[in-house]
């Protein structure tokens, strides 16, 4: 009865690497398999890619300068500068609008 399960699961575990190989094989990216990835290409060629990364750069400095100034209006004001509502929603100041509002 032993000697029947340990040869069933043997046939399971070849029939399962077997089943694996090929379902990795069939899944690699391949560039002439996606109808789509000549305009793809084009597309991504198409990209300024240092225009984009200086808009990057500016976004990423203005954001880290508008959390500094928010963290230093939050510890003048006394606000926290994270909380969680009741709902469990976590919530974190990110800037101070031109109002004076934290958002």
């Amino acid at each position: 009865m032993l000697k029947h399960y340990s040869n069933l699961f043997f046939r399971c575990f070849l029939f399962f690497c077997f089943f694996g190989i090929f379902s990795a094989i069939g899944q690699t990216d391949k560039p002439e398999s996606n109808k789509y990835a000549k305009q793809l290409a084009q597309i991504v060629e198409s990209y300024n890619q240092a225009e984009l990364s200086d808009i990057y750069s500016k976004v990423s400095t203005t954001a880290a300068l508008n959390k500094a100034q928010a963290r230093s209006y939050a510890i003048l004001h006394n606000i926290p500068l994270r909380y969680e509502n009741e709902e469990g929603v976590l919530f974190e100041l990110q800037f101070i609008a031109e109002d004076g509002s934290p958002i």
